[in-house]
């Protein structure tokens, strides 16, 4: 459920913009609505944040930031999700913030005042997650950082973090030992198999397929052949989503 403010709409807030019209960008669902002494609804500020699975430019046609009034009035009728390919399964109800590495000074203290003025974090809050990617051209190695801060019902918080990196080098310039054992992890993976498929035949010539079946350590080969086999078909699209790599 869409939540907070857009400060650009508040008077108390530094981005407040009082020539700027909450219609031309909201659609009448995205305001939250008050009530007078009357009972009489009327659209009030719009709200500032929206999950992952909200589509924001639903209505928005022509993409031109702006909504036409026949634009508005398709509100009630359109869906307001995005379409499944464009969701991250397991982010749907997340309500990300992203900052680009290429804002200048001036624009991130802009999005930092949005959050805070628009109450990105309220009482509501509970989990926030920070999330960092880095890469350095001179090592040739990205790093992924996770912070955790999470509240407690005392008020506390707590933090913690999850660091990752790879080496782009690594992978599409390995060293000469690196591929001496690769393939020789191949050629051993062949030989095994080679060797179990002729021992299954075996057992079959003699009908005693279900004893293999039923051999708990042949179940622990196949295991073995399974994750092996995995891990080399999983690495070719690693390797080719590296090489297709370009700063």
């Amino acid at each position: 459920t869409p939540y907070g403010y857009d400060p650009n709409f508040m008077p108390f807030s530094n981005l407040y913009n009082p020539k700027l019209s909450p219609e031309v960008f909201y659609a009448p669902s995205e305001r939250y609505v008050l009530k007078d002494s009357n009972g009489k609804e009327s659209l009030s500020f719009p709200k500032g944040f929206y999950p992952h699975e909200y589509d924001q430019n639903r209505l928005d046609t022509n993409l031109d930031g702006m909504l036409s009034d026949g634009e508005r009035s398709a509100d009630s009728s359109t869906s307001v999700y995005k379409k499944r390919s464009e969701i991250v399964e397991g982010s749907r109800s997340t309500f990300k913030l992203f900052f680009d590495e290429r804002l200048t000074q001036k624009q991130a203290e802009k999005m930092v005042t949005f959050a805070q003025d628009g109450q990105f974090i309220d009482s509501q809050t509970s989990e926030v997650t920070v999330e960092i990617l880095t890469y350095s051209a001179v090592h040739g190695m990205f790093c992924y950082c996770q912070i955790f801060f999470t509240w407690d019902n005392g008020g506390n918080i707590d933090w913690n973090y999850m660091l990752d990196s790879f080496n782009v080098d690594l992978i599409l310039y390995p060293s000469p030992l690196t591929i001496f054992l690769m393939l020789f992890v191949i050629c051993a993976l062949c030989i095994n198999g080679y060797m179990e498929t002729m021992e299954i035949l075996g057992m079959a010539r003699r009908f005693l397929l279900k004893k293999y079946v039923l051999d708990p350590f042949n179940w622990i080969d196949w295991l073995h052949f399974i994750s092996m086999l995995g891990t080399i078909i999983t690495w070719i699209p690693v390797y080719q989503a590296m090489h297709q790599f370009h700063l």
